[in-house]
């Protein structure tokens, strides 16, 4: 089970990455400096404000599709004798 997790870990990052538009998936840092700008001075003049730090995505319209399966094929139908 774990490396059946580990490789589904791996193509889920083969198919998404492309689609991050800073190119990485984000990291502790990049929510440690936001917190750090929310918590200085710098912020003094902001208010009312919702931060999303997901390295673009939201901004992102064309998403990865996941294939779906193919449809079961339909039954037959009952002929009645």
């Amino acid at each position: 089970p774990v490396e059946r997790t580990a490789q589904a870990l791996a193509e889920a990052e083969a198919v998404w990455r492309p689609h991050i538009p800073l190119g990485r998936y984000g990291r502790p840092q990049d929510i440690a400096e936001l917190t750090l700008f929310l918590a200085s001075q710098a912020s003094g003049w902001t208010t009312g404000q919702s931060f999303v730090a997901d390295g673009g995505m939201l901004a992102r319209i064309d998403m990865p599709r996941r294939p779906r399966p193919p449809l079961p094929p339909e039954p037959d139908p009952i002929e009645e004798p």
